[in-house]
């Protein structure tokens, strides 16, 4: 695995001084980024030319140039700076802009692995990972189910840590490259080899494996299989996921491999493309590549529990016309305790808190407590060895008390055979401190025992090449081995370095654990992760949800469709810039295929109408819930000319919810806007007023020319008024024919999208 130092330069600007030194002024960059590289754009006419100018002058070579952007990825000489490449350039006016290749961070928060409900999906209230929360606090997946369930026709790009293709809930919903076979040839011509389900463009290579977690986890919320008899559902039963990994186990990113998978996602058919990670730069490059897709990307707003106004994170908060920006709510609807926030950058909510989902399985090669070191070498300085705190015993670079100055020692583990296993990566815990930043541990890896390669490790507040410094706790430290994957011998050591300014206690090491991907998926292959990283992964299914039924739509037309159709909360006003927490069934129904109207006629009877926005095959099926209840029971199913129906033997003083479904054969293509209508209290119930409990029943009617002049008056009620008031209703109908006044349950205005092209966009009716 090629390694990278992270530096804390800055971005600057400078000029050359007679004497040859660099002079410069800088600005400090929010995050870390990769030494020896820097992302450069130039003037369309100037690219080829300047390109050339600054290899021959500065030995400033293009490593790559992505296809859509025109940015090029360029490494710089050794004697360079990242900081003194991008003032270099920023001097020169046929350069666009020049910025360092930032990293990026996932955005989740681990949590339980214990088996649990998907709140998210449908809430009862029921107690979660501890917690219980509000009913119906959901994205109503169980009702947008009636109406659709997904397609494999959509593609969702999960550009993350991988993703595990093998896991039975996701290997049938894993997306696979038509125009291209395992062959050892590039077969589709797209410059990638045998890409069949994917690419992993941290080691280029065709097997995007997840061996941090976090990638097959928000596939799951995407796009679990549904309806399978095991584990969880995704908020589609049915997608294509196209497994991307430019994360890794380390929980790490650049920006160039995040441009080179969000266009390998768009060059491949991606719809929908999901960036559940974040840094704190500005990187123009990666906006200009968001930018050129024709995608709906969907990102999560990060966890640092601050307003987005304040302190950006990015991609989400990129002012972006195809960017849906998500942050977190919990079981209650409340905004999540961490979520980040804005009522401009922020655009919608979703479940973030106690997330259960898929992850990868995992099969322990070696587990290591450190009882004895029977399976270790030392270089012989008697310098490591194991100490015992309160009778455990750790491994560390001073058993005896404090480290010396001017030390450089290891302990090396015994060589692990990994032929044949895949997704590799070391885990450990660690505490303790050093007493400089020229005192610094680094773990390393090989394959002969004698050239070695230092390793990227993943602490708690980010990626490391040398760990330094106080850590006050212990916690989990992660490097990613997947570049010695199937090798037949893998060394690991440990290797204190330390100056002569000054020593400390050093640090312990405690239950190292060498693991694999494992193709069992036993009860550990399910797991609760936090974060908007979750959040994000449930707007991503709900807008591949939306494109399955409507496939003609646009991204910003499935965008507008979200986050129109939120439920709107008042917990959530000023955290996001809708105020509301998404609901797929509401986004579904926004775009009926049918327009349907509803009125009670009399004490024991309701009246339907409609009309087909799109054509219909085969006729339509009418159904019907209480109003306090959820499940829609079918009433009759009518033919194709049909456009009214009567609902009699109702109760009185009752509301009653409907919805008319297209038919094809015997398959629902289409759905109708809810429509509600709450039927009048009969005389005899004693009710002397106008009548129609929950605003329904007293009403006058007349349809001027739907044949109906007299068939919404209530008869009894009539006689009740006597002549008089009888006469006076009549007068009213004659003089004002085409008015309708309705007391009954009055339906939410909703969003109608028409899909066909003759009518294509988003209209508001009602």
């Amino acid at each position: 695995m090629q390694a990278y130092r992270i530096l804390t330069g800055f971005i600057t600007s400078m000029m050359i001084l007679a004497g040859g030194q660099w002079s410069i002024a800088a600005t400090a960059p929010h995050g870390p980024y990769v030494e020896g590289e820097v992302l450069v754009k130039y003037r369309e006419n100037r690219a080829p030319e300047r390109a050339v100018h600054y290899r021959s002058m500065w030995r400033m070579s293009t490593v790559r140039t992505f296809e859509k952007s025109d940015i090029r990825k360029v490494r710089l000489p050794a004697d360079m700076t990242v900081s003194q490449a991008v003032a270099l350039y920023h001097s020169d006016p046929d350069v666009l802009y020049a910025e360092p290749n930032y990293r990026f961070r996932l955005q989740t928060v681990p949590n339980d692995d214990d088996m649990a409900r998907l709140w998210g999906l449908v809430n009862t209230g029921q107690n979660v990972n501890g917690t219980s929360g509000t009913a119906d606090a959901d994205i109503d997946a169980d009702r947008a189910w009636d109406l659709e369930t997904g397609s494999t026709e959509v593609v969702v790009a999960v550009v993350d840590s991988g993703v595990d293709a093998t896991h039975p809930d996701l290997a049938a919903n894993i997306w696979t490259n038509p125009n291209e076979t395992n062959n050892g040839v590039d077969d589709d011509g797209n410059g990638y080899i045998d890409d069949i389900h994917g690419w992993d463009f941290v080691e280029n290579d065709n097997q995007p494996i997840d061996s941090h977690g976090h990638g097959t986890h928000v596939a799951g919320i995407i796009g679990a299989v549904g309806n399978n008899g095991i584990g969880s559902a995704g908020v589609c039963w049915r997608v294509s996921i196209m497994p991307l990994r430019f994360i890794t186990a380390a929980d790490y990113g650049t920006t160039a491999d995040a441009i080179e998978a969000i266009e390998y996602a768009d060059n491949n058919g991606a719809d929908v493309i999901n960036l559940s990670w974040g840094g704190p730069d500005y990187s123009l490059s990666l906006k200009e590549a968001i930018d050129a897709v024709d995608a709906l990307v969907v990102c999560a707003a990060g966890n640092e529990g601050g307003n987005l106004d304040d302190v950006p994170l990015y991609p989400a908060s990129y002012e972006s016309a195809n960017i849906l920006s998500v942050a977190a709510s919990d079981a209650d609807d409340h905004p999540a305790w961490f979520t980040n926030y804005s009522d401009s950058l922020a655009d919608v909510a979703a479940p973030g808190t106690d997330i259960f989902s898929t992850v990868p399985d995992r099969q322990t090669l070696l587990s290591e407590d450190f009882s004895s070191l029977s399976d270790w070498s030392v270089d012989g300085s008697a310098a490591w060895g194991l100490q015992s705190i309160y009778g455990n015993e750790v491994l560390t670079e001073s058993p005896a008390g404090n480290y010396t100055n001017d030390m450089d020692a290891w302990a090396r583990l015994d060589p692990l055979n990994l032929s044949g296993l895949n997704g590799t990566r070391l885990d450990f815990y660690i505490t303790g401190n050093t007493a400089g930043s020229g005192d610094r541990l680094f773990v390393e890896a090989s394959t002969n025992g004698t050239s070695w390669t230092q390793l990227w490790v993943g602490l708690d507040d980010g990626p490391v090449q040398a760990i330094t410094g106080t850590i006050n706790a212990w916690q989990l430290a992660v490097a990613d081995l997947k570049a010695y994957d199937g090798a037949a011998s893998l060394y690991i050591r440990f290797r204190f370095v330390s100056d002569a300014s000054g020593t400390a206690d050093g640090y312990l090491i405690d239950n190292l654990a060498v693991t694999c991907a494992d193709t069992t998926h036993g009860i550990n292959a399910y797991q609760y992760y936090q974060g908007t990283s979750m959040s994000a992964a449930y707007a991503s299914g709900a807008a591949a949800l939306i494109m399955a039924q409507k496939p003609l739509l646009t991204p910003t037309e499935v965008k507008l469709a979200i986050e129109s159709t939120v439920e709107v909360k008042a917990s959530l006003a000023g955290y996001v810039a809708t105020g509301g927490r998404i609901n797929v069934y509401n986004a579904l129904v926004s775009m009926a295929a049918v327009d349907l109207q509803s009125r009670a006629t009399s004490t024991d009877r309701i009246d339907l109408d409609w009309t087909a926005l799109e054509p219909v095959d085969s006729g339509f099926e009418i159904q019907r819930r209480a109003a306090s209840g959820d499940d829609y029971t079918t009433i009759a199913i009518v033919g194709i000319a049909e456009r009214e129906y009567a609902d009699s033997g109702l109760s009185d003083g009752t509301t009653y919810v409907y919805r008319v479904l297209t038919l094809s054969g015997g398959d629902h293509t289409g759905y109708s806007n809810e429509a509600a209508a709450t039927t009048p209290r009969s005389v005899s119930a004693g009710i002397a007023d106008s009548g129609g409990g929950g605003g329904g029943g007293c009403f006058i009617s007349a349809t001027g020319g739907e044949g109906h002049l007299w068939g919404h008056l209530n008869l009894a009620a009539l006689q009740l008024l006597g002549t008089s008031a009888a006469i006076l209703l009549a007068w009213l109908q004659i003089a004002h024919p085409r008015r309708r006044r309705q007391c009954m349950g009055a339906t939410s205005p909703h969003l109608k999208v028409h899909s066909r092209s003759s009518r294509k966009g988003l209209d508001r009716i009602r």
